[in-house]
């Protein structure tokens, strides 16, 4: 991606999702290059932000849990 404009960006806001996002995770790599990726811990106490870092995509650690739509306008904002 480098400082290149991405036009696209896709937000996933994530609660405790450490059991169910791997597969999601696969699928965003495949999309890295075409579109800016973030997701949105928001707040859990699993390995939901560990997992996602070890797959490169880019993640914001909210420091609690503040619902979907906070997370949402985190990351867009981010």
């Amino acid at each position: 991606m480098g400082s290149e404009y991405m036009e696209t960006s896709i937000v996933i806001p994530a609660f405790n999702e450490a059991e169910n996002i791997g597969q999601l995770l696969i699928t965003l790599n495949k999309l890295r290059d075409e579109v800016e990726i973030l997701v949105v811990n928001d707040g859990s106490n699993d390995r939901t932000a560990e997992l996602v870092a070890s797959a490169g995509i880019k993640v914001l650690n909210l420091p609690e849990n503040n619902g979907k739509s906070y997370a949402m306008l985190q990351g867009l904002n981010n």
